[in-house]
């Protein structure tokens, strides 16, 4: 019997406090840096369980890694969502373009 391929680790992203326009730019450029140190492929898991806010600048910042993520062939994974911010990306219309991790 054969072993099941490997799976690649996934880069993580541990976000905490407030992601709104001061720390926008930083959650990008974090997880971008993650993203382009890790093998073609491996997802990108964004854990918000130490989120306490989350505005329209935080759901930019995650769209923008995305779209980031995507150019490299990988994608992005939200781990632990508070419920707050999962009811904002309910009303935002973005809680089906982010799947969320085990």
């Amino acid at each position: 019997m054969t072993a099941p391929p490997e799976q690649p680790p996934a880069a993580m992203l541990r976000l905490s406090g407030d992601i709104d326009l001061a720390t926008a730019d930083d959650v990008v450029t974090r997880g971008a840096n993650l993203l382009t140190h890790s093998a073609p492929g491996v997802p990108l898991i964004v854990d918000l369980g130490g989120v306490t806010f989350l505005d329209s600048s935080g759901l930019s910042a995650l769209v923008r890694l995305r779209r980031t993520a995507e150019a490299q062939g990988s994608q992005v994974l939200l781990r632990d969502v508070p419920e707050r911010v999962a009811a904002l990306l309910e009303l935002s219309g973005l809680a089906e373009y982010f799947p969320t991790a085990n």
